[in-house]
């Protein structure tokens, strides 16, 4: 027994027998003193531990023993523990200091020996690991692994002696070789005083991933240097003697779990993104060959666990491959939704031309409507066979190619299971989506400057809402969405898309009218009282023709027949009223000015060429006749055009015949009073016209 614990020993017995003795004479004071007393011995039998364990840590270290130096460091540690914080006691701190001062200097030998121990030799062609298991160092000979393994593990400091070494293998072998297929083990040697295992890598060789190697050879190769690492240390350290117990412990637990801890994350973390990411089928059929890629996560895994590296409860890469239900339809969706970028983002505008086809479908088109204009209802009157039927136009190659990316993405659904198909469902929303919002943004200045691709853009919006009627009802049988899930369908968003095309187009319609409004404008009134002014309305005349005409030229091949012509029509139309109204605000026309007046609006009336009847209409469909039905204040126009050349006789015959004009009475009076010159028959005249109704 050592002296500091007879010397306790003694003092507790004698206090002990002094309290029995005199019980009834001892006093508060005595006790106190006696207290006094043991609390005083109870520091000095410390100091003689300190003492004790600081001489051994120093003979420890002399033979170098360094389990026993850390065992001493334990020792002191404890006893210091049960000193009391007195600050202004010396001799404490004079403990404290050397306790920290033999911690600090045995941290650095066993760090130094540990650095020793393991060696990580990298280039860019070869990597290399090597455990020493007898160590050579200054001052010290050579000392067995098994010795610095036993001193870590009394200390409980496994991570910080091994932890650098592990994130050395992390960084300079295990990630670049997850980065780079090439690499391959060349030599692995378990001699039993150096271990060393050579990876090298194959410039020579085609560079492929390693899901184009196969599956199980990123794991193998893993596995291989998990294998050297535990096979240097652990199996090293379980031919330990019994009475090394410790050492057998720290190498099969300690070492692997640093190990583990250090590389695992970040290990995982890449294979996960390097390798298993890229693993993800792309279609629903590449899922069934998946479980050979599970098995190989698992067995290596497996593996880990058994040499103690990660514990069950950290299977990364097993849950991941778990859960490839999700990790597919993400890929799905972000593969779905950069398809449906590109499409956007192209700058082709091809079109192509689709044959009118059956139900279930809507109306093209619901409404054209100019704000202020007076445009009426865009139905398709008699040219439209069917509320059920897509008329004859052109849409874009962009448009085609996204109902092909949903009804392929749909089919992928049929073939999947409920959450697949639930997410793949919830993705073509999606990609619905991003085109209705995108589109319109990111061609907008083409959409205002082309009014071919307008027309075209209007087309394919319509085209869209009348697939999405039927997108649902065609593949709800087949798409499977699992129980309790709302029914598949696409209906919804029909109205957005009607909406976004009329939109579009009311936008360039207006744009156009205003285009006309300008050129009539141009003229600045319709007098043309000499040849200057003669010239400025020709001009003006001949300018809206031609844009009329160079319109129809754009919209003809696109827009459904229908379509087509009530478009020009409200373009005409407006046209016509301006042209009308600037000729209504003319005081006084002369004979002559009224004649030439009358050839230039008549040149207008050639528009009815641009209603060209359809070939299957009836044979009561003429160009007069569509135009009349489809531009309002045609007939108007053409009265004015006769009354510019109509004698005031000619003019109050037919109105005394009944002939039905469209202009109001106050409108033809100022038109009289304007054309003719005032006389006593004006004024009869236009008496009688007063007193007549609206004609």
């Amino acid at each position: 027994m050592a002296a500091a614990d007879v010397a306790a020993q003694i003092l507790k017995a004698v206090v002990s027998g002094e309290a029995k003795t005199s019980p009834a004479t001892q006093t508060k004071t005595s006790r106190h003193a006696l207290q006094h007393s043991a609390d005083v011995l109870d520091r000095s039998i410390t100091d003689l531990k300190c003492h004790s364990a600081s001489q051994g840590y120093d003979a420890a270290i002399a033979a170098a023993d360094f389990s026993k130096a850390a065992m001493s460091v334990a020792d002191m540690a404890k006893s210091l523990r049960q000193l009391p914080s007195l600050d202004n006691v010396i001799i404490f701190g004079l403990l404290q200091d050397r306790h920290e001062e033999m911690e600090n200097a045995l941290r650095s030998r066993l760090e130094y020996l540990i650095s020793q121990a393991f060696a990580i030799d990298t280039s860019p062609h070869q990597m290399k690991i090597q455990v020493s298991k007898n160590i050579s160092a200054p001052a010290i000979g050579e000392i067995s692994l098994l010795a610095v393994l036993r001193a870590i593990h009394i200390q409980s400091a496994s991570q910080s002696y091994f932890g650098p070494f592990a994130r050395a293998v992390l960084k300079n072998v295990l990630i670049p070789l997850v980065k780079e297929s090439r690499w391959e083990v060349l030599e692995t040697d378990l001699n039993s005083g150096l271990s060393s295992i050579t990876l090298k890598c194959r410039y020579d060789h085609e560079s492929r991933s390693w899901v184009e190697l196969g599956e199980g050879s990123l794991f193998g190769i893993l596995t291989h240097i998990f294998d050297f690492i535990h096979a240097s240390v652990c199996n090293e350290a379980s031919t330990a003697p019994t009475d090394a117990a410790d050492a057998s412990e720290a190498a099969k637990h300690s070492f692997p779990r640093v190990l583990g801890d250090s590389c695992w994350p970040d290990l995982s973390n890449s294979v996960v993104t390097e390798y298993l990411s890229r693993t993800i089928p792309d279609d629903v059929k590449g899922l069934e060959s998946f479980g050979e890629i599970k098995q190989h996560c698992t067995e290596f895994e497996n593996r880990l666990i058994e040499i103690g590296v990660i514990t069950s409860e950290h299977r990364t890469l097993t849950n991941y491959c778990n859960n490839i239900d999700l990790h597919f339809s993400n890929k799905k969706e972000e593969k779905l939704i950069e398809m449906t970028r590109e499409i956007i983002l192209d700058g082709d505008y091809s079109t192509v031309a689709l044959d009118e086809f059956g139900p279930p479908a809507v109306l093209l088109c619901k409404k054209v409507d100019i704000r202020g204009a007076g445009a009426g209802d865009m139905h398709a009157d008699d040219a439209q066979d069917s509320l059920f039927v897509f008329p004859a136009c052109t849409v874009s190659t962009k448009a085609v190619r996204l109902i092909q990316l949903a009804e392929e993405t749909l089919g992928e659904a049929a073939t999947a299971n409920p959450h697949c198909a639930l997410r793949l469902y919830y993705t073509v929303r999606s990609l619905f989506d991003l085109f209705r919002a995108v589109m319109p943004v990111h061609h907008s200045a083409i959409f205002e400057s082309v009014p071919q691709l307008a027309a075209v853009f209007h087309n394919d919006c319509m085209y869209i809402a009348h697939r999405v009627l039927s997108l649902g009802s065609e593949w709800r049988g087949k798409v499977h969405l699992g129980e309790g899930q709302r029914e598949m369908t696409f209906i919804d968003m029909a109205g957005e898309w009607r909406r976004l095309g009329e939109k579009v187009l009311n936008l360039q319609l207006a744009k156009q009218r205003d285009n006309l409004r300008e050129c009539i404008e141009s003229a600045d009134g319709f007098d043309v009282v000499d040849d200057a002014r003669h010239a400025a309305v020709e001009r003006a005349i001949k300018q809206v023709l031609y844009q009329l005409r160079h319109l129809s030229k754009l919209w003809k091949p696109v827009l459904p027949p229908h379509l087509y012509c009530r478009c020009m029509g409200i373009l005409l139309d407006h046209g016509l009223l301006d042209v009308i109204h600037q000729t209504e605000k003319l005081i006084d026309i002369g004979a002559e000015e009224s004649h030439k007046l009358h050839n230039l609006l008549l040149t207008l009336q050639s528009v009815t060429d641009l209603f060209p009847p359809p070939p299957s209409s009836s044979s009561h469909h003429t160009p007069r006749s569509l135009t009349e039905h489809y531009v309002p204040h045609f007939n108007k126009f053409v009265q004015l055009t006769d009354l510019l050349d109509l004698s005031f006789a000619d003019i109050m015959a037919r109105f005394r015949a009944g002939v039905r004009y469209e202009f109001e009475g106050a409108e033809l009076q100022r038109l009289i009073r304007a054309l003719f010159a005032d006389t006593p028959l004006r004024v009869k005249n236009l008496e009688e016209i007063g007193r007549g109704r609206k004609v």
